[in-house]
C-alpha cells in the first residue's frame, strides 16, 4: 500500500509529456534509482539526460539480444553511455554486454519467484499426468510451432494428453499459423490456447509437465513458475535454462521434434520418475532462485551505485 505508481500513457517513442509526468513522479517520491527492463531503456535514458543525478540500472533478459545489429544495437549503445549498470540474467548476456557494448559494471542476477508458504508443495495425481503446459506469448523466439509438431508425435500414441498454451495472443500471423496447424492436424481437443492469464498458477497447479520450446531465453520465468508449481520440466538447451534446471529436467536441442516427444512422452507413461523430478526441481527452486536468496543481492547491488 506505501509503493506508489504511476501510468505514463505514452503514446510514442519520444513522447516529451510522458516523460514529463514520470520526471514529476520521481521528484515527489524522491526515486534515486531507475530499474529499466529491456526495451525501457530508451526512456529511461532520456529521463537521465534529464535528470543526470539519477542512477540508472539496464535489466536484460532477452535472449535475442545478442542478435541486435544495425540502429537498434547503435541505439543501445548510445544508451549504455548513461547506465550506472548492468544487469545480465544469465552469464551469455554479461559477457555480451561487457565484449559488444563494452561496459564495465555488469552484474550477474538471475530471476526469482516468491514462496508464499515454504512448506507448500502441490501434490500432483496421475490424472494430471496427463496434462502439460506451456507458459509462453504467442510470439517468436518462444517457438510454439515446434512444440506443436512434436506433440502431434506424442498424441500419436497417447491419444489423452493435453497440451495447455498460456500466454498472451496477439492473433497476428504467428498465432494463426499455429491455430492452423492445430486444426489441420485435428487436435482441437488436446491443445487449448487461453491467451493471457493473470493468475497462471491456476492452470499451472492442475499440469504435472511445463514446457518450454524457445530458439533463444535469457532466463525465463516460465522456469521457475513451473518449479514453484511442482511441474516436471522439459526445456530447449537454450539461454540459461540447462544451468536453472540442472539435473532436475530434460532439455533438448531446438527443433529436433523427435527429441521433445520423447521427452514428455518418457514424462507421461513414468510418473515415478516425472514425481521425483518435479520435487527435486521444486526443492532446486526455492534454495536457488527464491525471492529471499535474489533481493538481498539486489539491495546490495542498489546501495554499490548509490556510494
Amino acid at each position: 500500500p506505501g509503493v506508489g505508481y504511476v501510468f505514463l500513457n505514452r503514446k510514442r517513442t519520444f513522447d516529451y509529456k510522458a516523460i514529463q509526468k514520470l520526471a514529476a513522479f520521481i521528484k515527489k517520491e524522491s526515486i534515486q534509482c531507475i530499474h529499466a527492463h529491456g526495451s525501457s531503456y530508451f526512456m529511461a535514458t532520456l529521463l537521465k539526460m534529464k535528470m543526470p543525478e539519477l542512477k540508472l540500472v539496464w535489466h536484460n533478459h532477452l535472449g535475442s539480444s545478442a542478435s541486435l545489429k544495425g540502429i537498434p544495437l547503435k541505439t543501445l549503445k548510445w544508451a549504455s553511455r548513461y547506465f550506472d549498470c548492468i544487469i545480465g540474467v544469465n552469464k551469455d548476456l554479461v559477457l555480451w554486454a561487457q565484449t559488444v557494448l563494452k561496459h564495465e559494471n555488469v552484474q550477474y542476477l538471475s530471476n526469482f519467484v516468491a514462496f508464499d508458504d515454504p512448506k507448500d508443495i502441490v501434490s500432483k495425481t496421475v490424472n494430471q499426468g496427463k496434462k502439460i503446459v506451456c507458459l509462453a506469448n504467442l510470439k517468436e523466439p518462444k517457438s510454439h510451432l515446434f512444440l506443436l509438431k512434436s506433440f502431434s508425435k506424442v498424441v500419436s500414441s497417447i491419444t489423452d494428453a493435453v497440451l495447455h498454451l498460456v500466454g498472451t495472443d496477439y492473433n497476428d500471423a504467428y498465432s494463426d499459423e499455429l491455430k492452423e496447424y492445430i486444426g489441420v492436424h485435428k487436435m482441437d481437443m488436446q491443445v487449448h490456447i487461453h491467451g493471457a492469464i493473470a493468475a497462471p498458477e491456476t492452470i499451472l497447479n492442475q499440469c504435472a509437465i511445463g514446457v518450454l520450446s524457445s530458439s533463444s531465453e535469457g532466463l525465463p520465468m516460465a522456469l521457475l513458475e513451473y518449479g514453484r508449481a511442482n511441474l516436471a520440466v522439459i526445456t530447449t538447451a537454450v539461454g540459461e535454462c540447462p544451468e536453472v534446471i540442472g539435473a532436475f529436467g530434460k532439455t533438448v536441442d531446438y527443433g529436433n521434434t523427435n527429441a521433445l516427444a520423447e521427452a514428455i512422452i518418457q514424462y507421461l507413461e513414468d510418473s515415478v520418475l516425472r514425481i521425483n523430478e518435479s520435487t527435486l526441481f521444486n526443492q532446486h527452486v526455492r534454495q536457488m532462485y527464491s525471492d529471499s536468496t535474489i533481493i538481498n543481492q539486489v539491495i546490495a547491488l542498489y546501495r554499490k551505485i548509490n556510494v
